[in-house]
């Protein structure tokens, strides 16, 4: 190890390939039991600073100060992302959140961080993006919270507000409809199947994973019976004549609608709008259906089972916006 100079808590010594260097150590008593930490550094400020800093940590009176948000994330993954839907985005979600938290606590995750963390993401996504990644870390601090009974804050909400506040757009007056017209050129450049799957989403209102996963069992009659939905709960959805008809076909030689990844099938939805100048999502057709049922004359209470909507809040987030059809209606 060669000469070795010592000093409070940091011990300095040359290594094997002839470098100096200093081990930074701290050692608390905590609730009974002994912790030992330590690191290594090229120099001894660096070292001090470091064991200033977990000592401190250590002393905290809070067990959240001791607890690494990067482990709370990774126990929320084990227990709680396998059994979700979208538990495949997720664990992306996480695992890059992971290693932009570092080393840092619960309680680090305040009010500050989590605005410069907005801040420097929104200078590489979309405010969309940067608003869904704070939602997860809302999710997870509120698990760690009422599961994990730790005494925390969670600051997300008041940032998220003063983010949309900031990237607020006046909203438009009208907003475009996807019409039959429109429907038929982007439908026009996808894949044969992948086409009459996207008709089938704007028949129906049904969501794309839900489409994925329909099975020739699923079919009764003009009812194809969803067990298995994003709200865990199983629906009825009724076809239209046009909706019975890709069923059939697409069910003729086949035991399900799509044995693809759903991101197949919503992926090829945009791109085939981005290709034509438009902007659409996969997930708007299901918007687009919703609004078209009740223009139909369906009651509000019919439509909203049929679309699986579990709070007539949600439900509405589909129809609040205005289209083109007003125009129509005003003459």
């Amino acid at each position: 190890m060669g000469d070795k100079k010592q000093f409070p808590g940091v011990r300095e010594y040359v290594n094997k390939s002839g470098r100096k260097r200093f081990r930074a150590i701290a050692r608390k008593q905590v609730g009974g039991k002994k912790i030992y930490l330590s690191k290594t550094f090229d120099g001894d400020v660096a070292a001090h600073r470091w064991r200033y800093d977990q000592e401190k940590i250590l002393d905290h009176p809070n067990p959240a100060a001791r607890k690494k948000f990067t482990d709370i994330l990774e126990e929320y993954f084990k227990i709680e992302t396998p059994h979700k839907k979208g538990a495949r985005g997720e664990r992306s979600a996480i695992a890059r959140l992971q290693k932009e938290v570092g080393g840092k606590s619960l309680l680090d995750i305040n009010e500050k961080w989590i605005k410069k963390y907005a801040e420097d993401r929104l200078k590489s996504i979309s405010a969309c993006s940067v608003l869904k990644e704070l939602s997860l870390i809302s999710v997870v601090l509120d698990w760690a919270k009422f599961c994990k009974k730790y005494e925390i804050t969670n600051d997300v909400l008041a940032v998220k507000k003063a983010l949309k506040k900031q990237l607020r757009i006046p909203p438009k007056s009208v907003k475009r409809r996807i019409t039959d017209e429109i429907m038929k050129q982007i439908v026009g450049t996808m894949d044969e199947r992948l086409g009459q799957l996207s008709w089938l989403a704007l028949e129906t209102a049904m969501r794309r994973g839900e489409i994925c996963g329909v099975a020739r069992d699923n079919v009764d009659g003009r009812f194809v019976r969803l067990t298995d939905s994003k709200s865990g709960h199983g629906r009825a959805v009724p076809l239209s004549t046009k909706a019975q008809t890709i069923v059939d076909e697409l069910l003729k030689d086949n035991e399900r609608l799509f044995s693809g990844h759903p991101d197949t099938l919503s992926k090829a939805f945009i791109n085939a709008s981005k290709a034509l100048g438009y902007d659409f999502t996969f997930h708007q057709l299901r918007g687009e259906a919703t609004k078209r049922m009740l223009a139909k004359g369906l009651p509000v209470h019919k439509v909203k089972a049929i679309t699986g909507h579990r709070t007539l809040h949600a439900f509405t987030a589909y129809i609040n916006d205005v289209g083109d059809d007003v125009f129509d209606a005003l003459g």
